[in-house]
């Protein structure tokens, strides 16, 4: 996405951290360049809901490789066509850079959210095996690194009809040109 501004790209990097950061880094996933591709366009593209926004970064960490590649492929297509439109639009430059930074401040408070759910998850579990064990020794435990929302096998078809219906510059709501 070349229409990034330096400081938008800095808080996409402080969000992309923030959800990131329980993403196993010991075995390497093929598809998490994809995963990254999802959470990118879910984070700063132009024209989507809320919903679908909140829906993709959820696929991004429990969506299989090849629903990954899927939605990636989707996603893909829908940022070059932005990116083809983008230069047509100069008087649209800022509202729709402040419209991407709403977005990412808003998905950034969602991941903060599901590291909470995730905190809490951990610390249940660790208290439930104390319980159970009379042992304390977790303390040196990794965080899970499994999603708070497990893929059931339909979200990807189903946010998959939202995105094809998504068409440019229709999709970006911009108030039309004075005449």
């Amino acid at each position: 996405m070349n229409w990034l501004t330096p400081s938008l790209q800095e808080d996409f990097s402080r969000f992309l951290a923030r959800y990131t950061n329980r993403w196993p880094t010991t075995n390497i996933d093929p598809s998490q360049e994809q995963r990254r591709k999802v959470l990118t366009a879910a984070a700063l593209l132009p024209g989507l809901r809320l919903c679908e926004r909140r829906r993709l970064v959820l696929l991004a960490q429990s969506a299989p490789p090849v629903e990954i590649g899927r939605l990636a492929e989707a996603l893909d297509r829908l940022t070059s066509n932005f990116d083809q439109l983008w230069p047509t639009l100069p008087e649209h430059h800022e509202q729709l850079i402040q419209r991407s930074r709403l977005h990412l401040g808003e998905l950034y408070t969602f991941a903060q959210q599901l590291e909470d759910v995730r905190q809490r998850r951990d610390d249940a579990e660790k208290m439930l095996f104390e319980l159970e064990e009379g042992v304390a020794f977790l303390h040196d435990k990794e965080p899970a690194s499994e999603p708070i929302f497990h893929y059931i096998g339909y979200e990807t078809d189903a946010i998959m009809s939202a995105l094809r219906d998504i068409s440019y510059p229709q999709a970006l709501n911009l108030p039309s040109p004075r005449i």
